[in-house]
This record gives C-alpha cells, structure tokens and sequence, in this order.
C-alpha cells in the first residue's frame, strides 16, 4: 500500500512537470506570434505613411519650374540659330553678348512692323541662268518688288542676271560666297566670305547693301559679332515655305496661309538643289494674287524695315 502511494505522488509529479514543460514553449510561441502581429502592424503604418507623404508631397521633378526663358517675352530664334560650343575663340566677343542681344538691338532681324499691312517676299541661293528668270518674270507680271540674297560664286557665274535683278528694281543682299554654314568658320573666314560678295556685287552694280541672310540660318554668337561689326542687318524670316524640300505646291500655300501676317518676311529659294524649283514657279502667281486679295502689299526688306 506504501509502494502504492508513493508509486501515485511520483505520477503526479510527473505529470505536473511535464504538463509545465509543455507551457513554457506555448507561452513563448504566443509571446513571438504577438510581437510578429505587433511588428507587421507597425510596418503596415510605415508603408501607408510613405504612400500618403509620396500623395501629398510629389517629387520636385514632377513639378517644373518655370525657367527665365519661359517666362521672358524676348522673340525666341529659331534652334538652328542657337550658339555652338566648339568655336575658336574671339576675344572681341563680349560674354554677355546673346542671339536674344543681337535680336533685341536689331542686329537680327525675323519681320518688320506689324502696324502696315506690307510683307516681303525673299530668294535665297541664286542667281542662276533657269528658275531665277523664271522668278523675274513672275514679279514682273505682278508689279512687285523682292528681295534676293544671293551667293557670291553664283553671282560671278551670272553676272547678267545680278544686273537684270538691280535694273528691275530689286534689292540684292549677301548670302556668303560659297553658302557657307558660318557656325563652322572662325571670325576671319566669316568676313573673307562677306568681303568676297561685296567685291563681286561692287563689280557688277557698282554697291552692295548691308544685309545678309546667313545660309540654313545658321549664325552663332561670334559669327554674329562678326556680321555686326562690319555693319550688317541679318535678315532671318517669319514665314518658311520649305520650297527647297519638293514641297508641293498646296503644302506651301498652307505654310504661307497659316504664318503670314502683317510684316512677315517670305522665303523661297530661285537655284534649285536636288529636287528642283518647279513648284515655287508654279505656287508663286497663286501665292502672290491669294495674299494681294489679303489686302497684303509686297515690299523689298529694307521698306518693310523702314519704320517711317
């Protein structure tokens, strides 16, 4: 009966610590579970926290600035006339000397006066012996006076036709020697390719005007110093008829329709490059009776610049 008793309290000593053996892992995976549940909630919060600052307070760069540029009412020139970066030096340069200068003291020039209801029709690249008399005879016809800017190389070949278009009362300005990109030439060889066409044009008609167009439209900050120093006006343009492309003729009556205003300064070309001129001899009778129905009036470029 002893043996039995004590057989019986040893169970139930058994028992009790097993049964505490068993509870002390229990507690300790509830204790980790709790603090895994309590761990995920406060990274749930710092996850929405993130995404409600990201709504609330968007990245900088999603929001741009405006820029000084932007915000200036200056006349923006075209891309084309933006200054390069790998030019020789020209210590006559001055550093605060900028396209946007040169337009604002009229060095540059895109039209004339808004206040008359006066346009100019502009050719570029000839003379030639072909679709630059063709041209002559158009504005014959019509009793308007244009503008020419022609290359000095051209005009050597030509001579009579430089005459013809003095005689009929057009003016001749400069479009470099030999259709030079002026962006790619230093200070002396962007005068050599002026004074080469004032010589020229001073042998042919005895004078040459101030102005010049330079090719593609390119002219950069020194190469306009340049020009400038020796006295010239560039005379850039407002309506581009992209004649030298092929356009055909409906598109180029489009360009001209939708950018033509009072003052504007039109560009054709009179020497063909690859595609040929046979739709600016066939748009221009159209284009010249359109816009004179306009009650638009052709004048050569320096009319057009003469304020009086």
């Amino acid at each position: 009966m002893r043996k039995f008793k004590i057989n019986k309290l040893h169970f139930s000593i058994s028992l009790l610590v097993g049964i505490a053996l068993i509870a002390i892992p229990v507690s300790s995976i509830l204790v980790r579970s709790h603090s895994a549940i309590k761990a995920n909630k406060e990274s749930v919060v710092t996850v929405e926290a993130i995404v409600q600052n990201s709504e609330v307070s968007p990245s900088p760069t999603e929001i741009p600035e405006k820029t000084p540029e932007t915000q200036s009412s200056v006349i923006t020139p075209p891309v084309n006339n933006q200054p390069t970066t790998n030019l020789p030096a020209n210590n006559n340069v001055n550093n605060s000397d900028t396209i946007s200068t040169f337009v604002k003291n009229g060095t540059i020039v895109y039209s004339g006066a808004t206040l008359k209801t006066q346009i100019a029709l502009t050719f570029d690249d000839g003379p030639d012996n072909n679709y630059t008399v063709k041209i002559l005879d158009i504005l014959k016809q019509n009793n308007i006076k244009a503008t020419f800017f022609v290359v000095g190389r051209n005009a050597k070949t030509y001579p009579n036709v430089i005459k013809r278009i003095e005689n009929e009362g057009h003016i001749i300005g400069s479009h470099t020697y030999n259709h030079a990109d002026l962006n790619r030439l230093t200070p002396d060889q962007v005068r050599a390719e002026m004074l080469d066409t004032e010589a020229i044009l001073d042998s042919i008609v005895g004078h040459h005007l101030p102005i010049i167009r330079p090719p593609y439209g390119h002219n950069s900050v020194e190469a306009t110093k340049t020009i400038s120093d020796m006295g010239y006006k560039i005379i850039d343009w407002s309506v581009d008829t992209q004649d030298w492309a092929g356009t055909p003729p409906s598109k180029i009556m489009e360009y001209v329709l939708k950018d033509t205003r009072s003052g504007s300064i039109i560009l054709h070309h009179c020497s063909p490059g690859k595609l040929g001129l046979e739709n600016t001899i066939n748009v221009l009778p159209t284009e010249i009776s359109t816009l004179k129905s306009k009650g638009y009036q052709f004048v050569t470029v320096p009319e057009l610049l003469n304020k009086n």
